[in-house]
């Protein structure tokens, strides 16, 4: 329809660079074995439920797999 030919760019322009960068840190973490991934878990669960916030998963991921940050950096720096 007519109506919905803006729609793809007008997303992409709102929503489009968060999504792709969540996508990039998301192929980051991909890259973990499942050891790495299993110690994350065991580190997040050992934590009181109100203290497993995104932040908290993310440091416990980077303590874990600390070459994150540099997968993270580029992220941000493209």
């Amino acid at each position: 329809s007519k109506n919905l030919e803006p729609y793809p760019k007008e997303w992409h322009e709102a929503q489009g660079k968060n999504h792709e960068r969540m996508y990039k840190i998301k192929q980051a973490v991909y890259k973990f074995t499942d050891d790495e991934l299993n110690r994350t878990a065991e580190a997040v669960l050992a934590r009181k439920p109100e203290e497993r916030t995104l932040v908290n998963v993310f440091k416990a991921a980077l303590i874990r797999h600390p070459s994150l940050i540099f997968d993270v950096l580029k992220v941000f720096m493209s």
